[in-house]
């Protein structure tokens, strides 16, 4: 698939919902580019590595004008207020994605057909850091300052950010993603990701170790088995039955490659945004943008998760 089908394809797609919606806004003059048109060139320009408006607006000025000709019309901060204003739309498109591109279930559960139904599926979550600065300089950083807060990792220390929090279907989909402050713990994201989500079972690390939280979810309605490494290593965990099998640790594996392209392809882990609501458009955007290449892998007969084999011109 070239680089102009894939703009067609996300383009028919979302331009399909959006009619299914109806009008989404009340008062006010239309803007002169269709809300279908910024969604289709932020998913597109994401994908390619472009994950600011500013390089999303020239790019697609520049070199695709002629699909979107009314481009030329509209002014750089116009095309980014529209494009943060449309974080509620991207999220619910990405919804819908999953629900019915993808046939997963409402409740989060995993993919279609015959075998998704015969079987809970396989989740996997995790967070990794979003740095905003140094701990050095915390103190006098104004970035993100309503949901940042100190916290600490294993490779940068001390920091100044935010988590970003994933839950991934085998064979890597993201269904459920939300960010907090790096002084929030794992669990209690958790908790909150998780509530609601269909049967399945969930592999996480030893941070979201705690029988209090797998009780509570799996006492819900055809809720998840959360299956968390024991919190100390040793004998003790072998003595409590909870030696994960080889081939278990290869699939928790899975979301350490989605991070990989969370962070390299779609760089989430650079902090554009001076506030919360422009950082959310931009967070919804790269989950978008990242289900949006699993549909089209798929369609493509490419493995979900290939998305280098996925454009043949760029």
């Amino acid at each position: 698939m070239d680089l102009s089908t894939f703009i067609i394809g996300v383009f028919d797609l979302t331009e399909d919902w959006l009619k299914e919606q109806g009008p989404i806004r009340r008062r006010g003059p239309a803007p002169k580019l269709s809300d279908s048109e910024v969604i289709t060139m932020e998913i597109v320009g994401e994908f390619v590595g472009i994950d600011t408006e500013k390089g999303i607006y020239t790019y697609f000025r520049r070199h695709y004008s002629h699909f979107f000709p009314l481009i030329k019309e509209v002014h750089r901060t116009t095309f980014t207020r529209q494009a943060a204003n449309l974080w509620v739309v991207k999220e619910r498109l990405w919804q819908h994605v999953l629900q019915h591109e993808l046939l997963l279930l409402p409740g989060g559960g995993g993919g279609g057909g015959a075998a998704a139904a015969a079987e809970p599926p396989l989740m996997v979550i995790d967070s990794f850091p979003i740095p905003v600065c140094k701990k050095s300089r915390s103190y006098r950083c104004k970035v993100m300052r309503d949901v940042s807060d100190r916290g600490r990792d294993t490779n940068l220390g001390k920091f100044l950010g935010m988590r970003a929090h994933v839950v991934i279907v085998w064979p890597g989909i993201i269904v459920r993603a939300s960010f907090c402050g790096a002084n929030v713990h794992d669990l209690r994201q958790a908790e909150r990701l998780l509530a609601g989500m269909g049967e399945g079972w969930v592999l996480a690390d030893r941070n979201y170790w705690s029988e209090t939280v797998a009780e509570q979810l799996s006492d819900y309605d055809g809720g998840p088995t959360l299956l968390a490494r024991f919190k100390r290593q040793g004998k003790t965990e072998q003595q409590r039955g909870l030696v994960w099998p080889r081939w278990l640790c290869a699939r928790r594996q899975k979301i350490e490659t989605i991070f990989s392209q969370l962070v390299e392809r779609y760089n989430m882990k650079v902090v554009w945004a001076r506030d919360s609501w422009h950082f959310s458009s931009r967070f919804v955007r790269k989950i978008l943008s990242h289900t949006m290449a699993v549909v089209f892998c798929c369609r493509e007969g490419v493995s979900p998760t290939r998305f280098s084999e996925l454009l043949t011109d760029h």
